[in-house]
C-alpha cells in the first residue's frame, strides 16, 4: 500500500472514481477495484492483492458489490 503525504484532501482525488477503477470505501480510502484480491461482506474488510486490510464503510458496501460485478 503506497501513502501519500500531501497537502489536498483525499475529496480532492474522488474525481478518479470517474475516470478510472477507483473506488472511496471509506472517508479514508480510495482504492484501485483491479487490486482487490478478496471482499469480507461480514467485516466489512477488503484484503488487497499486497495483503493490505482496508476498511468498507457498512453503507458502501452495495455500492462496491455492484461496481466490481459491471
Amino acid at each position: 500500500m503506497v501513502y501519500l503525504r500531501s497537502p489536498k484532501k483525499l475529496i480532492d482525488f474522488e474525481y478518479l472514481e470517474n475516470i478510472g477503477p477507483f473506488f472511496r470505501t471509506h472517508r479514508s480510502y480510495i482504492v484501485n477495484l483491479n487490486h482487490i484480491k478478496k471482499v469480507d461482506k461480514k467485516d466489512f474488510i477488503l484484503i488487497m492483492n499486497n495483503d493490505a486490510e482496508v476498511y468498507l464503510a457498512q453503507d458502501k458496501k452495495n455500492q462496491l458489490l455492484e461496481k466490481i460485478i459491471k
